[in-house]
């Protein structure tokens, strides 16, 4: 918006500067047409007259011309002086806005890679946490696993039947109890002596199933 009043002001200021030019220059042709005048006209300038004397009658003749020039000159440089301030400070301006520009576009391109990297660092944490969280799955149902490959094994060791259990479950619950624990026992028992053999004791040994 400056720049756009400042180049009015411009073109208004070399408005007035052709206006004044104009002027002087209609005065510049009166003072030629008032000697042309002086140099025809013998009434005027005496022919006796030398040729100082007729320039100094001239000059006396024409300064009432150059008295109403003086003015309209100094006005002239005036507006000279101001539009070439005006030009100068219109300058910059320029460098100062496109400067400014140059400094905004510069932090915006900051601001989206920062904004961007950002974005990234979530996605890869977003990431890792899903990771993480299918690595303690696994982890977990690895364990299931594990536990009840070693339930089926000890039924399976010890040919406990599934069916004769629901049987005596269903019967006998006592009986199924005793029988149950009995078989969780010996094999606790076998699990026992064998890792005794081999040296080493294990940290979670197997427990007996409370029914």
């Amino acid at each position: 918006v400056k720049e756009f009043y400042s180049d009015i002001k411009n073109i208004k200021n070399e408005t007035e500067l052709e206006i004044e030019n104009n002027k002087i220059e209609k005065i510049r042709v009166i003072e030629t047409e008032e000697k042309k005048k002086l140099f025809r006209d013998p009434e005027v300038v005496p022919k006796h007259y030398t040729g100082a004397e007729v320039n100094r009658y001239i000059r006396k003749a024409l300064k009432p011309y150059k008295n109403e020039r003086k003015p309209l000159i100094a006005r002239l440089n005036g507006f000279k002086s101001r539009l070439e301030h005006s030009e100068a400070e219109l300058s910059d301006l320029r460098q100062n806005f496109n400067r400014r520009v140059q400094e905004r576009v510069q932090q915006e391109q900051k601001l989206a890679v920062a904004r961007a990297t950002a974005e990234q660092e979530q996605i890869i944490q977003n990431k890792n946490r899903k990771i993480k969280d299918m690595e303690l799955e696994i982890i977990e149902y690895k364990r299931q696993l594990k536990e009840n490959a070693s339930i089926s094994q000890r039924y399976e060791k010890y040919k406990i039947n599934s069916d004769v259990l629901d049987l005596i479950q269903e019967h006998k619950p006592a009986e199924f109890k005793q029988l149950f624990n009995a078989a969780i026992a010996a094999a606790d028992a076998e699990y026992s002596q064998k890792q005794q053999n081999n040296n080493y004791i294990p940290q979670n040994k197997p427990k007996a199933l409370k029914l």
